[in-house]
């Protein structure tokens, strides 16, 4: 299920989903390698090649997870760019995490509650 979550932009996921698979992940990564670059005294500039390395490396199942609920929401997927402007993604994060999906289908697939409980569709 997981592998269809990150495989693709179509589709639509659930407030649910997109925290479990998108913003928990996410920010647990960056967290532990914050604590563990500390732990083993890394200078401030070898932290931040160490943060912008695993940005690079999270950024494309981040976005797949992004777009999707913001096709859940009924915005198109490029409104993903709102998520790499300092501050505004914070807020857009907040937004996606609480702002409920459309009901019933929208443009951009079927309702997720009533597809497999949040579960992208198989192609």
């Amino acid at each position: 299920m997981a592998s269809m979550i990150y495989k693709t932009p179509k589709g639509r996921i659930t407030r649910k989903v997109f925290l479990y698979f998108g913003a928990f992940p996410f920010f647990g990564i960056m967290l532990i390698s914050i604590f563990l670059a500390a732990a083993v005294g890394l200078s401030d500039k070898e932290i931040s090649r160490m943060l912008v390395f695993m940005v690079l490396v999270f950024i494309y199942p981040w976005a797949m997870v992004c777009v999707k609920r913001f096709h859940d929401v009924g915005f198109p997927g490029w409104a993903f760019a709102a998520m790499l402007v300092p501050y505004l993604n914070t807020i857009t994060l907040i937004f996606l995490a609480c702002y409920p999906g459309d009901k019933g289908d929208n443009k951009y697939g079927p309702d997720p509650k009533r597809s497999r409980l949040g579960k992208p569709e198989e192609a």
